[in-house]
């Protein structure tokens, strides 16, 4: 994670977050990190269907036609969200941590977006283990994969 905050300020890019299962973790995890306040936002916890709509503008049309726990419902977060708080680079997250199949999806499986500018990546995975690991695993990716991005971005 410190790795990030240093190329974020190098790059003098900033970043935000819109976290759904995560319920925050991604935030918490970049803001323990000393000077993460250059290069950080703000986050959303939009943890239900109301939230999404409300205050990541994901349409009810959306979350009705493929759930909470979809590419597209965590496409809209991204991109709302990077727009919402001026940002460079948004991760956004839903899935299922667990303990039960929610929406048909099992426990694990989740989604995530990377909004950078006008590039988006969605990346849809099956983590393994509880609540804990499966939010601990999305956000360890997360941070390799917003790397990745920012290497590619532009070529």
């Amino acid at each position: 994670m410190e790795a990030l905050v240093d190329l974020l300020r190098k790059k003098q890019w900033t970043i935000c977050t819109c976290e759904s299962f995560t319920g925050g973790l991604f935030a918490v995890t970049f803001t323990n990190i000393p000077g993460a306040s250059d290069v950080f936002k703000g986050s959303i916890v939009a943890y239900v269907n109301e939230s999404k709509t409300k205050l990541a503008g994901v349409s009810e049309k959306t979350l009705q036609d493929y759930g909470a726990i979809s590419a597209e419902t965590v496409e809209a977060m991204a991109k709302n969200t990077r727009i919402r708080f001026g940002c460079d680079i948004c991760v956004a997250f839903s899935g299922n941590a667990g303990p039960r199949v929610l929406e048909g999806k099992q426990v694990g499986e989740t989604y995530m977006c990377i909004a950078l500018q006008d590039q988006v990546r969605v990346y849809h995975d099956q983590f393994h283990g509880d609540r804990s690991a499966v939010r601990f695993n999305a956000v360890d990716a997360a941070v390799l994969r917003i790397k990745e991005m920012i290497r590619d971005f532009g070529r």
